[in-house]
């Protein structure tokens, strides 16, 4: 037999934010990278950041926003964004949504996409 004993208490999952980004809508146009942002989750959420991250995980564009609001009709909060720096013909590049992990999210591994 098992016996366990719950330590601390943790918030519910599903009254969190959920940033996303689709590969579908990561678009290349000339040196920059242009797509959006979805919000999916439950919580508004207060900063939201999205970077262009080369191939060695540096920054090397970001941009910044503020309060992106939870979805309250059952369609996703979107931002869109361009990122400029991105050099011709890079590999193992990629655009991440809460680079530094601030958001609580329900799902986090929706917030990265390799640009192609």
């Amino acid at each position: 037999m098992l016996a366990l004993t719950q330590t601390e208490k943790l918030d519910d999952e599903l009254n969190r934010a959920d940033l996303a980004l689709s590969p579908l809508e990561i678009k290349v146009n000339r040196e920059a990278v242009e797509g959006t942002v979805h919000h999916i989750g439950a919580k508004d959420v207060e900063s939201v950041e999205v970077a262009l991250v080369d191939a060695n995980g540096n920054v090397q564009s970001r941009q910044t926003w503020g309060k992106l609001p939870a979805p309250s009709d059952l369609s996703p909060s979107r931002l869109t964004f361009r990122l400029s720096g991105l050099p011709r013909g890079a590999k193992g590049w990629k655009v991440v949504v809460d680079p530094q992990n601030k958001v609580e999210e329900i799902f986090e591994g929706n917030n990265a996409v390799e640009v192609r």
